[in-house]
């Protein structure tokens, strides 16, 4: 079933920020995760899965001219198993949101 995974605001300390860790007896697959960087200058953000970097030190731009600066990437498809988490953090406190949605399974 499609799920969101995990929606808030990064701060500047590694946490975990998906919902729950992947239970046992299901797998979890990450669809997409779209960044909203709320300021105007570049921040950079790290996101492990399971204490393994999926993006390190990626450059969030800032907005410019604009309110806010959106970045989604697609088709990420990276596959989570039991008791797995999603951590991650930002260079500067409350700057990023961040929306992970993907689909939890059981384990056939």
């Amino acid at each position: 079933m499609n799920v969101i995974i995990g929606t808030g605001t990064l701060t500047n300390a590694l946490a975990n920020i998906d919902s729950n860790a992947v239970q046992a007896g299901q797998y979890r697959v990450v669809k997409a995760v779209t960044l909203c960087n709320k300021t105007a200058s570049d921040v950079w953000v790290t996101m492990q899965f399971n204490n393994t970097n999926i993006l390190h030190q990626y450059v969030v731009p800032g907005y410019g001219d604009r309110e806010e600066n959106t970045v989604t990437i697609p088709f990420f498809d990276q596959v989570m198993n039991a008791g797995q988490r999603i951590t991650g953090r930002a260079e500067v406190s409350s700057a990023i949101d961040f929306y992970i949605s993907g689909i939890e399974a059981d384990v056939i």
